[in-house]
């Protein structure tokens, strides 16, 4: 009886033969990352980690991929992989990037107010009036 309950446990854990799975991690930190993507170079289905870092690919029917993960603020991880070989499973653990932004300016805009006794020409701005241009 505790043969069978083994060998039924075993059945329900592995995984199909044409499918991946595994856990993303931030490198140094082991936390799962969330909204990595996870894609097959030169195929368009893609996946998802999940909160996480969780992803799941499935009806891979070549014998050799390359897995890419990406996501913004970690460095892009390419990895070679077999479908069917030790388990399914592929964990990877993608290094922090530094994500460089274009320079923004702020730059308010005054409406001016007819003149008034004792009072100046110049309004403040109001919140629909300022602008944000790229330098």
């Amino acid at each position: 009886m505790i043969i069978f309950a083994l060998i039924a446990a075993t059945a329900l854990i592995q995984t199909p033969a044409d499918s991946l799975h595994g856990l993303v991690r931030a490198a140094g930190m082991g936390e799962g990352i969330p909204g990595v993507r996870v894609s097959v170079r030169g195929h368009v289905e893609f996946a998802f980690t999940d909160a996480a870092g969780h992803y799941a690919l499935q009806h891979l029917t070549e014998r050799r991929l390359e897995l890419v993960f990406e996501r913004l603020g970690f460095q892009p991880l390419t990895v070679d992989v077999m479908p069917g070989t030790g388990g399914g499973g592929v964990d990877v653990d993608l290094a922090p990037a530094a994500v460089a932004l274009p320079p923004l300016s702020v730059v308010p805009l005054y409406v001016t107010a007819p003149a008034a006794p004792e009072t100046t020409n110049v309004s403040p701005a109001r919140g629909w009036q300022i602008s944000i241009r790229p330098k």
